[in-house]
């Protein structure tokens, strides 16, 4: 499989007066499996299946279970303890950052049951899920199986959901909701036929299939980046690069800021 190497452009702190422009690297032809982050040394992760590889310029390595069937999502925030996400069998794993498992989690376990629809990092020994059977995001604790905090009950379908160590993010059908770690909300934003959320330097970028925009004072701004004739199924930042996964290719981009 082919692999990108990466190179330096800028993405954040765009202002109306100073619009970025795209510089397009590279396409390629993305076959069986679907990307799903990079991190700035160049390193790719993909799923394919129940299969979770990671090629960096040190070789490739694997990870698969495939008693748990094929991988919903995985949440590479934290290289060192990677989420994979397993919907079917309501379990997550927790890898280190030689795809080695670390932890199992499976909710069908554990008390009061819960149905988890997404799945995102946080800070030290946590993470957060949405919680269907309550309609809250939740931040679990997983060495001692408890909820730290939690929102309240949310109202509406969500549909793409993303966090750091300090702020969660959900993609509603009607809102963007940004909460802290204490699960109280900080911003209530309408969505406007947004269906992805990226959190990057603590910045909102929403996707709507066709452009990408940054939330910038409670309100988006369309960055301009005049993607022309490209669907957005995915896309993905580094502190350098834009990539954008159209189900078919993944396109490499540098951004520049006039």
């Amino acid at each position: 499989m082919r692999r990108f190497f990466f190179f330096i452009g800028l993405f954040y702190g765009f202002t109306l007066l100073a619009q970025p422009e795209l510089e397009h690297i590279n396409s390629i032809q993305v076959s069986n499996y679907t990307p799903v982050g990079f991190l700035n040394s160049g390193d790719e992760y993909v799923i394919n299946g129940s299969t979770f590889t990671l090629f960096s310029n040190k070789g490739e390595l694997q990870f698969s279970n495939i008693g748990l069937g094929n991988i919903s999502s995985a949440d590479i925030f934290n290289p060192l303890k990677i989420l994979l996400f397993y919907s079917n069998f309501n379990t997550v794993l927790l890898l280190d950052n030689r795809l080695t498992e670390i932890q199992k989690i499976d909710f069908n376990t554990i008390s009061p049951y819960r149905t988890i629809t997404h799945v995102s990092s946080a800070a030290k020994n946590s993470f957060w899920y949405f919680n269907q059977e309550n309609q809250r995001a939740e931040l679990f604790d997983y060495r001692s199986n408890t909820v730290i905090a939690q929102t309240l009950p949310i109202q509406a379908e969500v549909v793409s959901m993303d966090s750091d160590y300090n702020y969660c993010y959900l993609l509603t059908k009607d809102f963007i909701l940004c909460y802290n770690y204490q699960g109280s909300l900080l911003k209530k934003i309408p969505n406007k036929d947004y269906n992805q959320i990226v959190a990057h330097n603590e910045e909102i970028y929403l996707s709507n299939g066709k452009d990408i925009d940054m939330v910038k004072e409670n309100e988006p701004i369309n960055l301009s980046l005049k993607i022309k004739d490209l669907l957005i199924k995915r896309f993905y930042l580094t502190d350098e690069t834009l990539y954008i996964y159209d189900g078919e290719k993944l396109h490499q981009f540098q951004i520049k800021s006039e």
